[in-house]
């Protein structure tokens, strides 16, 4: 079954809960909805920047949370253990990219 180019990109910008808005001075990541509680949305960023940096923003917080809901399926831990099995693995990966220099 093949899929339209457009109806490709509609499912992913259905399936990703932030947007690239333009603003003054550049781009911003910020979230469809606010927060629960919250009635603004805030950018995810404090500074405008340009829209490769931002997508490239938008890229890490989607690989963020694709790591979480893994570990979290993985082991069955609570968000608290996740968030810190996620650090000492992204720890890991830095004395990695730092012993390779």
């Amino acid at each position: 079954m093949k899929i339209s180019e457009a109806n490709l990109r509609q499912f992913i910008a259905d399936l990703i809960n932030e947007e690239i808005r333009k603003v003054a001075g550049g781009y911003k990541v910020y979230p469809k909805e606010p927060k629960k509680g919250d009635r603004v949305r805030k950018a995810l960023s404090k500074k405008p920047m340009s829209y490769r940096k931002a997508l490239r923003q938008l890229r890490a917080v989607e690989r963020s949370k694709a790591m979480r809901e893994t570990l979290q399926q993985k082991t069955d831990l609570n968000e608290d253990e996740a968030l810190m099995e996620m650090s000492k693995i992204i720890k890991k990966i830095l004395v990695f990219e730092e012993e390779g220099k």
